[in-house]
């Protein structure tokens, strides 16, 4: 067991797609914390906190991190990227090799041996930097982003955000935002009229010797809950309105066609721009509010 007066520190190494070009180390003082913003090295910014009493404490304030680098990555208009998991390394445990692990281990010990790596577009220090700190804060101190983001499905979708600023292509990165509203969707039942005729196609493929019956079952069961683009339609009306659910039902339809047919548009770039901003929109919402 852990000596009760040991004092640990907190590592959490986090990409920006668009890297900050921070010069020196940023010390701030976020609500009851004490943040230091270390340099990018080779691809990676670090935070630091140090002096947690408990390594309970440094899970705690690792979820607020990643809470507070999804509401960052809204604030930026870039992903933050920071690892989903945190490891504890006492006296003895092995340095992790891959560098943008987050770690949290005894004051002073030595992690002699941590390679870091490197991007290239950056944001403009003086703009930027505000605006990921507001980004942080949001997440660090207030409980209402901190209470949607532990729902399974907005930290999914957050993730999801997130990466897709790393995609290579405008298609990828549509598609992984196209999923990000899946993973939102409302997934109501259908009226009462329609559940009362699906119970009826049920009960005829029961009596029936068809040798797909299971399979047949198994659809109608699904045709219970609205359809995906319904769901998704519905989740963005409650939160952003008509109109931004009619975008988000044309931009499905277009990812329908993608993945299923292969079909490409031709202003691909900006398509993928309109999704970016439409989950921009709801996640922020979503995490203004509290609740999915």
């Amino acid at each position: 067991m852990p000596d009760s007066d040991q004092l640990w520190s907190l590592k959490v190494p986090f990409r920006i797609a668009v890297p900050i070009p921070v010069q020196d180390a940023i010390t701030r003082s976020i609500g009851d914390i004490t943040v230091r913003l270390v340099p990018p090295q080779s691809g990676h910014h670090m935070f630091l906190i140090e002096d947690l009493p408990s390594v309970a404490e440094a899970h705690e304030r690792f979820a607020a991190l990643r809470t507070g680098a999804l509401a960052a990555s809204l604030y930026l208009g870039g992903g933050v990227r920071i690892s989903r998991e945190l490891d504890v390394l006492d006296d003895t445990t092995p340095v992790p090799n891959n560098p943008g692990q987050a770690i949290v281990f005894p004051k002073g010990r030595s992690l002699a041996g941590i390679r870091l790596v490197f991007g290239q577009i950056q944001f403009q220090e003086d703009i930027a930097l505000p605006r990921f700190f507001e980004g942080l804060q949001l997440g660090l101190t207030h409980p209402v982003p901190q209470q949607a983001a532990h729902d399974s499905k907005v930290e999914l979708a957050g993730m999801l955000f997130v990466d897709s600023y790393y995609e290579a292509t405008p298609q990828a990165r549509f598609i992984t935002l196209i999923g990000a509203l899946e993973v939102l969707k409302d997934q109501d039942s259908r009226s009462p009229e329609a559940l009362e005729l699906i119970a009826q196609w049920r009960d005829q493929v029961k009596a029936s010797e068809l040798e797909d019956r299971v399979s047949l079952l198994s659809q109608l069961d699904h045709l219970t809950s609205i359809s995906i683009g319904q769901g998704i339609k519905a989740v963005v009306r409650r939160h952003l309105g008509d109109k931004e659910a009619k975008e988000a039902s044309a931009l499905y339809t277009v990812g329908s066609k993608l993945v299923h047919y292969g079909e490409t548009p031709s202003d691909m770039e900006k398509v993928a721009g309109r999704a970016a901003e439409l989950v921009a929109s709801l996640l922020a919402k979503i995490l203004s509010n509290g609740q999915l």
